[in-house]
């Protein structure tokens, strides 16, 4: 089964969220995509779960997966 996140950052604009998603990024453990702004379940969800396993082709021993989406 191809890898999907196991937590979401859920923030509205001009939070932060972008620099904790960096900060993920940054992290040894923790694997989130480079683009921080997926959508996926608000405006891509039609586009269907393959095209959202995408974003974690790159995954590669992290425990942790995520999707920062705001």
């Amino acid at each position: 089964m191809k890898a999907l996140p196991n937590f979401f950052l859920a923030g509205c604009q001009k939070t932060g969220s972008t620099w904790i998603h960096q900060c993920f990024r940054e992290h040894p453990e923790i694997y989130v995509p480079q683009d921080d702004a997926i959508h996926y379940f608000t405006i891509n969800y039609y586009k269907g779960l393959s095209w959202y396993q995408q974003y974690y082709q790159e995954q590669l021993n992290e425990t942790m997966l995520g999707d920062t989406t705001q």
